[in-house]
């Protein structure tokens, strides 16, 4: 479903980021401009010319407070969120710069780029404290694990490195892709490393020992982005053809959006008229029309387990609970689920 559109541009829009709590959204634009948005009105905070090429990525900084962007003019800014005001501007890259992150704890900043090299930046002081990698292959993306110890970086030569940011030293090098793979990213738990590529797959990794645990397959386009859910249980791919997959890392599958139709609530007797459950893996919005078709919405925080499951049957509500029965192939399955109080009261039906 979708929610808001940012915007417009005059330019395409190469990169976005959420601050970690989803509270800003930066973008970065092919004339340079870097943005700030407020992800839930949809406006514009700001607006600066950062660069005079593409800003290619943008990151936000743990606490929301910084914006780093990396451009094709080979240059990495980082500038202060509320004022706009820019901190650094970190030169060294030889070529164009692909991609920029920030370390979990906000005090390090990783770049890559197409001299095929990362480097490694103190935010404070604009200092380099590390590089890795060697002259070509192009670096396409990198990631940095939720504990701060490893970086992965995707390489135009289909593979991807690990290195060990305290030593330096390259821990070991993934190979499997048949194409430069694109994005990288770490599991919230760092249990996983998943990698996108142009071979139209998505691979997963053990990121200790260099096992390729599962290829995703199903991507008729070159995969160009991958991110986990929150949680970890679920990963999101999206091509160049701008399908986006949902896969469960529990099973390796993929799953679809499952839809709710004809339900009921009791106590009181007030009917849904309309009920529609999209579930990615992530929030459940379950929106509701009373008897004086007011609409209303309530949230509801489930992850699926079975995406087998197609979710059509009835609700019964009850004592702060809900009992759903659930019919596939002439199987019956009933799961009762406790709901908050606090998200009955964000949905009033009276």
């Amino acid at each position: 479903e979708l929610i808001r559109v940012l915007g417009p541009e005059e330019y395409p829009v190469y990169s976005v980021a959420f601050a970690p709590r989803g509270s800003l959204l930066a973008s970065g634009s092919g004339d340079g401009t870097v943005r700030i948005w407020d992800p839930e009105t949809g406006d514009c905070l700001s607006s600066a010319e950062r660069h005079t090429l593409c800003a290619a990525s943008v990151a936000l900084s743990p606490d929301g407070s910084l914006v780093a962007s990396a451009s094709w003019d080979k240059l990495v800014k980082v500038a202060f969120v509320d004022s706009g005001e820019c901190l650094l501007t970190l030169k060294g890259h030889s070529a164009r710069v692909n991609s920029v992150e920030f370390s979990p704890d906000g005090k390090l900043l990783a770049t890559g780029s197409d001299d095929g090299y990362v480097r490694l930046w103190d935010v404070a002081s604009g200092r380099l404290v590390r590089v890795f990698g060697r002259r070509r292959p192009f670096v396409e993306a990198i990631a940095l694990s939720r504990d701060g110890t490893l970086l992965a970086v995707g390489m135009e030569d289909n593979t991807v490195n690990l290195w060990r940011l305290t030593s330096g030293n390259m821990e070991r090098s993934l190979t499997g892709h048949s194409g430069a793979v694109w994005s990288v990213t770490f599991s919230p738990d760092g249990h996983l490393l998943a990698s996108a590529s142009t071979d139209a797959t998505v691979r997963l990794w053990n990121p200790v020992t260099g096992e390729c645990i599962k290829v995703l397959r199903g991507h008729a386009e070159r995969v160009r982005r991958v991110a986990f859910s929150p949680d970890g249980r679920y990963l999101r791919s999206l091509d160049t053809d701008d399908v986006a997959k949902y896969w469960d890392t529990t099973t390796f599958r993929e799953t679809t959006e499952d839809r709710v139709s004809d339900v009921e609530f009791e106590k009181p007797l007030r009917k849904a008229l309309g009920v529609r459950i999209g579930s990615v893996g992530e929030v459940i919005h379950v929106t509701l029309f009373s008897t004086r078709y007011r609409e209303c919405e309530q949230l509801i925080r489930k992850y699926l387990t079975d995406p087998q499951w197609v979710w059509l049957g009835r609700w019964v509500w009850a004592n702060c609970n809900v009992a759903i029965t659930t019919t596939v192939h002439e199987r019956t399955k009933t799961m009762l689920e406790r709901i908050r109080s606090s998200l009955q009261a964000t949905a009033p039906i009276g």
